[in-house]
């Protein structure tokens, strides 16, 4: 039996990846990664760690609701833009 903590860390391009957590805080987490094939320790804030997969994917499924209803509005105020700038009239002499 392992007493291996495994958390899911979300990151760039939306991604889950599964990470060994070695110490865990309330505001910190510190977990193996490999980079050039090396083990190291990295100490980072909680942010974007979870305790499964699942709540990881809805974090991130959230998040791009957010950004589509954002863009959704920055959308619906560009149409209103436009609308106010066709019905510009020329002044009346």
């Amino acid at each position: 039996m392992s007493d291996k903590k495994i958390m899911y860390k979300t990151g760039y391009g939306n991604k889950i990846e599964p990470v060994e957590v070695v110490k865990l805080t309330a505001c910190f987490v510190t977990y193996i990664y490999s980079w050039n094939s090396r083990p190291t320790e990295s100490r980072v804030s909680r942010d974007g760690f979870f305790d499964t997969w699942d709540e990881a994917k809805a974090f991130l499924l959230e998040r791009a609701e957010k950004k589509v209803n954002s863009a959704r509005r920055t959308l619906e105020l560009a149409r209103a833009d436009l609308g106010n700038v066709k019905g510009i009239k020329p002044p009346t002499a």
